[in-house]
């Protein structure tokens, strides 16, 4: 592992130690900092921190691009296997299909890409069917070690990294209002070797189940930690690990594989096939004559997730789980521009709680057209800074 590697793994392990240096303020940083930060930098790190960062403040078109700038290979396949696929599968409704799967398994597995919001607002609005299917743990790889979580109220500046995001914190929420027990398992051994990582968090798991051994768990990880084989340079991937462990065969829904790209050239073959063949305008599993799922073979099934809509300068998915929109008075905004916007339900402490939604406008011309995203009834507190740190606080909502 290199030395770039290792500092950037390091980065992603965040301790304690970090979250207590570190302001909540700090994580949502203007996109003009972040794109003078990406010149001082590799290609490794722009695709990976910096993306997350503008996905921090709301921008997810351009966190979508930084991602894929040092990630540009092109996938083909041929017009044969084009049309096999399509005469082999057919798309089946994803919120049906997993919540069958999880009923017949004791642990589902869901990656994201952490750049990506809308794979945690697809997860979110899986919740409440899972809990009624007897889940009873939330585990997430993003979640501090235990002894800071435990102390921690969610979702704050200890409840990890990625859940600084506010649809990370969304769902950390709905966990909670649901009274899933939330779980840190990320690896803390201060090792920072990608091979003992997948066996610390496996392991991890594998002493929850041995506490309790009848639970049912939902594990949310990034990326290639739900493969059930090998990685290059990892070995076994945690998935596969935790199979090996505890003897129970995990069901595992890749997020990834099937979503968007920031160039029609650069997604998937089948994910064009299925958006030009199928034209899904939901969240689908494509399955062939017996009910089984289209795979890469390393995951039980893979997701596809519509292209994303714009409504109101947001992705139109922002406002999925019972969300409307709402929009900011400019005449009342007396800032200079340009203002990262957060709302918070009244009852929060603004100053330790993540934001339910999140936006930078970059002009006054933006704010009439720029939506936030927030539940239909209450009342929100709404901050505005500038980058001379200057603010103003509103509240809106019945």
């Amino acid at each position: 592992m290199t030395l770039k590697k290792m500092a950037l793994l390091s980065l992603l392990l965040v301790t304690n130690i970090a979250f207590a240096q570190m302001k909540l303020s700090d994580y949502y940083k203007f996109s003009a900092d972040t794109y003078n930060a990406i010149q001082k930098d590799s290609n490794l790190w722009r695709g990976g921190i910096t993306s997350s960062d503008l996905s921090f403040i709301g921008l997810y078109k351009e966190a979508l691009v930084e991602y894929d700038k040092p990630r540009q290979d092109k996938k083909t396949i041929s017009s044969a296997d084009s049309l096999l696929f399509v005469k082999k599968y057919h798309p089946v409704d994803a919120k049906a299909f997993i919540l069958q799967k999880a009923k017949e398994n004791q642990i589902v597995i869901f990656n994201e890409a952490h750049y990506n919001p809308r794979n945690r607002v697809f997860v979110t609005s899986l919740l409440a069917d899972l809990k009624k299917a007897g889940y009873k743990y939330f585990a997430a790889e993003t979640f501090s070690e235990e002894r800071v979580f435990r102390n921690a109220e969610h979702p704050g500046i200890l409840t990890g990294y990625y859940s600084v995001e506010p649809q990370f914190g969304n769902l950390v929420r709905a966990a909670t209002k649901l009274d899933y027990i939330l779980y840190p398992y990320e690896d803390t051994s201060r090792v920072y070797n990608a091979k003992q990582r997948e066996i610390g968090e496996a392991t991890n798991l594998a002493t929850l189940l041995k506490k309790d051994p009848g639970a049912k768990i939902i594990v949310y990880c990034g990326f290639n930690h739900i493969y059930e084989d090998a990685v290059v340079n990892w070995g076994k991937a945690m998935a596969g690990h935790l199979k090996e462990f505890t003897g129970i065969d995990p069901y595992t829904i890749d997020q990834v594989d099937l979503s968007e790209k920031s160039e029609t050239a650069l997604e998937a073959p089948e994910y064009r096939i299925i958006q030009s063949a199928f034209h899904p305008a939901a969240y689908t599993i494509m399955v062939d004559e017996s009910g089984k799922p289209f795979t890469n073979h390393r995951v039980d099934a893979l997701l596809y997730t519509p292209p994303t809509v714009y409504q109101y300068n947001r992705p139109g998915w922002i406002f999925e789980n019972d969300k409307k929109p709402y929009f900011l008075d400019a005449t009342k905004i007396e800032i200079s521009f340009p203002i990262i916007v957060k709302a918070y339900p009244a009852t929060d402490d603004i100053q330790t709680k993540v934001p339910v939604d999140i936006i930078e406008i970059k002009s006054k011309a933006d704010v009439a057209n720029t939506a936030l995203a927030l539940a239909k009834q209450g009342l929100f507190i709404i901050t505005i800074t500038n980058k001379e740190n200057k603010t103003q606080q509103f509240t809106i909502g019945k």
